[in-house]
Formats: structure tokens, C-alpha cells, sequence
């Protein structure tokens, strides 16, 4: 159980099972049950919330006696109990998840938070079904104990129904669950891209800043060279000069060359590419026979 959001977020205004100074708390509930024919049933539950007693108490209050020749009777009303407990749990984290959503531009400040949230939904996807699990086995169980007692078939027709009522309310806070968990790998993955994309923003900003440098330092490393000789009143230019570009333009294209072959730029495309689609835009015009097609 995570703690509650402030209420202008939060789906449900439940008390708080979290204790002061953390930020969440899981009950490890543990249920025990003893029937003694025909009429006695026992039920032991440890490490329950302190509220389950009381709520379970007054649950039996406000129902008719209980027929305790049925084995089962006491488990319907606890698993109520549990289920309104599953069911806080889902929306405890349903309810930060839409907090990340509502303030996505503070999303990249929040990765610790968003993972530690998504592990406690993960968590209680695990639990949710471990119950579905654990509720198909007695249903089963349980059908197979009432064709062995002398209940009626109206009890045990209302008690099978009921039963999967229970079974499909946790089969549907699972889905529920579930929801939480891809909102937020979402929004994970949102944030994630945001950063990333903050970041290529950046580079590029820095790349195109550094190239409006590139054409002053090069025409200042052309006349820097032994090529040009400049006096007080006038300046010359070598005869050799033709020797740098015959130089530089060489090794330039070699060195894209080499890069094309070696790696999936795009410059490769240009060199490779751009023949073969010539050679299929003639192959569209015609046929063998020069024919068009």
C-alpha cells in the first residue's frame, strides 16, 4: 500500500495505511481457516491491516446468522473484505501515475520516482494474481465440498454465483493493474525521449555554431600558406599555388570515399543508390523489347 496523494488528485478518500515518515507499506496477509462439522468455523488472519477486524466484524453484524454447516461460509465475507483492500492498493498507484501525467514537463526530474512506482504496480499485479489463482482453486474445491453436504440446491447455486462474482472483481482490478503499469512504462519512455530529443536539440545548436566558423578559418588557412607572399603595398601569389588543390581535392574525396564504403552513411547512398535507381526507372519505361511498359 503506497500513500495517498494529495486530494485534489487522488479517486478515493480512504484513511491512510501508510505510517508517518515512509512512503509505503505492504502487509504480507496470511488467512487461516478451520471448519469443525457440523457448526463451528475458525479464521485466523495475521498481518492484516487494523481495520480489517472491525470492518469484517460489522460486515457479519449486518448479515443473517450464518448456516456453518457450509465450510465456506466464513471465506465469502473475508474475501469481500480483501477485495475492498486490493482494490485501495490499485488505485493507490493509479493515482500518482496520473499525477506524472498531469506534469509531464517535469517528467525527466522524476525517474526515481517513476520507476519506484512502477515497481509497487508491478507488485500488485503479482499479488492480483496470485489471489485469481488462489479464489479458482477453492471455487473449484468449494463445489466439489457442497455436493457433499446437505445444503440446498438454491445455497449452492447463490453461493457458486457469488463466488465468481468475487473471482471476476479481481480478474477485473488485474486489468486494472495492468493499465497502471503501461501508463506508466509510457510515460517512462515519454520522458526518456524528451531527453533525449532536449539533447540532439542541443548538439545540433552546437554543431551549426561550430560551422559558422568553418569558411573564415579556412579562407584564413589558405592565405596563410607559403602560396602567398604580401608586402607593404602589394601581395603575390606562387605559381605552385595549383599543387594545393591538386593536392586537397584528391585526399578530400578519398577520405569520403573510404568513409561511404565503410560505414551505412548516407553519403554511401548517394554513390550507390542513386545508379540503381536510375537503371529501375529505365527498367519501369521499358521492357526487353523497347517497348514501354
Amino acid at each position: 500500500m503506497v500513500r495517498k496523494v494529495p486530494p485534489e488528485v487522488a479517486h478515493e478518500s480512504g484513511r491512510e495505511y501508510v505510517q508517518d515518515g515512509e512512503k509505503y507499506t505492504w502487509y504480507e496477509m496470511g488467512f487461516f481457516t478451520r471448519w469443525d462439522s457440523p457448526d463451528q468455523c475458525r479464521a485466523l488472519c495475521i498481518d492484516t491491516p487494523e481495520c480489517l477486524d472491525s470492518e469484517l466484524q460489522t460486515a457479519l453484524a449486518q448479515q443473517p446468522p450464518l448456516d456453518f454447516t457450509d465450510p465456506f461460509v466464513m471465506h465469502r465475507h473475508l474475501i469481500d473484505q480483501i477485495i475492498v483492500l486490493y482494490d485501495i492498493s490499485v488505485w493507490r498507484v493509479r493515482d500518482p501515475v496520473r499525477q506524472i501525467e498531469r506534469s509531464r514537463k517535469n517528467a525527466g526530474q522524476r525517474f526515481d520516482e517513476m520507476h519506484e512506482m512502477a515497481r509497487h504496480g508491478i507488485h500488485v499485479s503479482e499479488v492480483l494474481e496470485a489471489a485469481i489463482q488462489t479464489l479458482e482453486a477453492m471455487q473449484s474445491y468449494q463445489v466439489a465440498i457442497h455436493d457433499e453436504t446437505l445444503l440446498s440446491q438454491c445455497y449452492r447455486r447463490q453461493a457458486n454465483e457469488y463466488g465468481k462474482f468475487q473471482l471476476q472483481s479481481l480478474r477485473s482490478l488485474k486489468l486494472r493493474s495492468q493499465s497502471n503499469d503501461k501508463r506508466l512504462e509510457n510515460e517512462i519512455n515519454l520522458a526518456f525521449n524528451s531527453i533525449a530529443h532536449s539533447d540532439n536539440t542541443v548538439m545540433k545548436s552546437i554543431t551549426i555554431l561550430t560551422m559558422s566558423f568553418l569558411p573564415a578559418t579556412f579562407i584564413s588557412s589558405v592565405f596563410g600558406t607559403t602560396f602567398f607572399t604580401f608586402g607593404d603595398n602589394s601581395w603575390e601569389v606562387s605559381d605552385k599555388f595549383w599543387l594545393y588543390w591538386a593536392v586537397a581535392l584528391p585526399s578530400t574525396l578519398l577520405v569520403i570515399g573510404a568513409y561511404s564504403l565503410f560505414s551505412n552513411d548516407p553519403v554511401q547512398s548517394v554513390f550507390v543508390k542513386r545508379p540503381q535507381l536510375f537503371q529501375r526507372r529505365r527498367s519501369d519505361k521499358c521492357d526487353g523489347n523497347g517497348s514501354r511498359v
